[in-house]
């Protein structure tokens, strides 16, 4: 994957901002490993400016103040974790459909799945998407 999206970077031929291309590519390595390849495929593209604007407005002053209906960035917070959550829930019922398919991943949901199977299914995107 990683080389891959260096072939990209080289293929198109212009200036990248490294840091932010980097932070992208790492973002989409950790959906990889926590939510695994198919999961990280269909939505990296969607989630990963989400988690970035995600970081950057849980550093504003009034997402630290305020509850998060009392401003726009922290209902910006809120969407994105019930996102997450709808997207993560999907992903739970597809796997939990044909188990058999997933069984041998070794992303960290297929580990839990594996482990509990669905027994704590609501209780693992009912926590708090935190990115400190």
């Amino acid at each position: 994957m990683v080389q891959g999206r260096f072939e990209k970077w080289v293929s198109e031929g212009k200036p990248i901002p490294l840091f932010r291309a980097i932070s992208d590519l790492v973002m989409t390595l950790l959906f990889h490993l926590i939510v695994g390849k198919e999961f990280a495929e269909r939505h990296a593209e969607e989630l990963v400016p989400l988690v970035r604007n995600y970081e950057r407005a849980m550093q504003t002053p009034q997402t630290k103040m305020f509850p998060r209906w009392a401003s726009a960035e922290g209902r910006f917070l809120d969407r994105v974790t019930a996102r997450v959550k709808t997207l993560v829930d999907e992903e739970i019922e597809r796997r939990t459909q044909s188990p058999e398919l997933y069984r041998t991943h070794t992303d960290f949901l297929q580990h839990i799945l594996n482990a509990v199977g669905t027994k704590y299914a609501e209780g693992i995107t009912l926590l708090p998407l935190r990115i400190d």
